[in-house]
């Protein structure tokens, strides 16, 4: 649980340091990405509580703290940017960046601590075919934004 508070904090950092950035266009896709990404897994912390029996007091209250871990983070953020007196735009978009990666690196955290030793042991009772599909599909889930950047030629950026 904690975690995954850890990483909806996480998800205001880049949100915080685009607001200072001046560019409409990141902001708004990076809105747009973090809400996308809010509602399943706000789904899936809802469920996981319920399902591990936790109180439902409790589940709303963890719920209500994850949805609103991003915003206050991202409020923040953007309050340091604009004390510390960072308008630049390099600046700003130095900190999305670093933010996306921090917000990722809790993500990966999470699966490495938590989801992968679930694939690596199954539960007993599931056909060794479903666990032998979770892993595939979590290698494929590894391979596919590889195989998009070699397709794509690289990142498109022109550095001189």
């Amino acid at each position: 649980l904690f975690i995954a508070q850890l990483h909806g904090a996480m998800d205001g950092i880049p949100l915080g340091a685009a607001a200072c950035s001046g560019n409409e266009n990141v902001e708004t896709v990076l809105l747009l990405a973090i809400l996308l990404h809010k509602a399943p897994a706000s789904f899936g912390l809802t469920s996981f509580l319920l399902g591990s029996g936790s109180p439902r007091r409790m589940v709303f209250r963890s719920l209500g703290c994850f949805c609103l871990s991003a915003p206050c983070t991202a409020l923040c953020m953007a309050l340091i940017l604009s004390v510390w007196g960072s308008n630049e735009y390099s600046v700003s978009t130095s900190f999305t960046g670093l933010g996306l990666l921090f917000s990722a690196g809790t993500m990966i955290y999470t699966i490495a601590t938590h989801i992968l030793p679930d694939l690596v042991r199954p539960a007993r009772g599931i056909d060794a075919s479903v666990h032998v599909l979770e892993m595939f599909s979590f290698v494929l889930g590894i391979i596919i934004p590889f195989a998009i950047e070699i397709l794509h030629g690289g990142h498109g950026h022109d550095h001189h």
